[in-house]
């Protein structure tokens, strides 16, 4: 039996092996100890930290394809530096075009990596023409997605805010979604041009409508976004707020947004929505 059969009492059972090869694969060769330790699910049993550090200490090396963005993406910063000393590569691209960037979760391994690389991992896309940023942003990370967003402004990097993940969302659009709103308040108070989808896919205002977020709201419609755009299904904004029962988002669309309430969309104006509604 080799180290990769370790499961989540790996800490336990790691007391029972001697003499025991932690560079093996599994049976059928494919799947290193190191990896599965750095992949294993954190329960209250078990922290991938703590094996994966053991490991390395024992001679596992963290340099082979996958294994160190696992150990960037689950462990504690020490861990990540523990495996640079031996041999890791921040540089190192996974098999999908994605940096160690794109797997940063905290603060800490967030200042690290860009301290260790400076500017060189912000410009990388992977297949999926997702930046670092579009990627922690899908990693519900707040606070590192507003380091990060910092990082790109700094690097002169305004373009971020027109770089679309694989369902064709902007970074704006994706803060909004995840529920980001205070980076997506940064993001729109920033010089950056609001990017306008392509193909009828639903705008910033769009969403923030839906979700009834008045701060966010107000900021696109003083930024001079369009109001009258439509989604691919034919609604404005304001036939949105209609839709979705919020007053107050009618009134500011209306009032501050200058929305066209006679714009008749599939036969409607909004006036008409909102008379069916009752």
């Amino acid at each position: 039996m080799t180290l990769s059969h370790i499961n989540g009492a790996g800490v336990e059972f790691w007391s029972k092996i001697v003499n025991t090869d932690p560079c093996l694969p599994n049976i059928n060769g494919s799947k290193l100890p190191l990896y599965e330790a750095a992949n294993q699910p954190r329960t209250l049993r078990y922290c991938p930290t703590t094996l994966v550090t053991r490991l390395i200490e024992a001679g596992a090396d963290p340099r082979p394809q996958g294994i160190f963005h696992s150990i960037v993406r689950n462990c504690q910063l020490q861990t990540v530096q523990l495996a640079v000393k031996h041999g890791a590569d921040l540089y190192q691209i996974s098999r999908d075009g994605s940096s160690t960037l794109h797997y940063v979760n905290d603060v800490d391994k967030l200042n690290y990596s860009l301290r260790e690389t400076g500017n060189d991992l912000l410009p990388v896309l992977n297949l999926f023409g997702e930046n670092a940023l579009s990627h922690v942003i899908m990693l519900s990370n707040e606070s590192v997605a507003l380091s990060l967003y910092s990082a790109y402004i700094a690097a002169g990097h305004e373009d971020v805010l027109n770089l679309h993940n694989f369902t064709r969302s902007s970074g704006l659009i994706q803060a909004i979604l995840e529920g980001m709103y205070n980076l997506a308040i940064e993001m729109i108070n920033s010089d950056a041009i609001i990017p306008t989808p392509s193909g009828g896919c639903p705008t910033a205002l769009h969403h923030a409508v839906i979700r009834g977020i008045i701060p966010i709201i107000r900021l696109l419609i003083a930024k001079g976004v369009d109001v009258n755009t439509l989604d691919r299904c034919g609604n404005t904004a304001l036939h949105l707020a209609v839709s979705w029962n919020r007053p107050s988002v009618v009134r500011i669309l209306i009032e501050e947004g200058n929305a066209d309430v006679n714009l008749t969309v599939r036969g409607f104006t909004p006036f008409m929505h909102a008379s069916y509604r009752g």
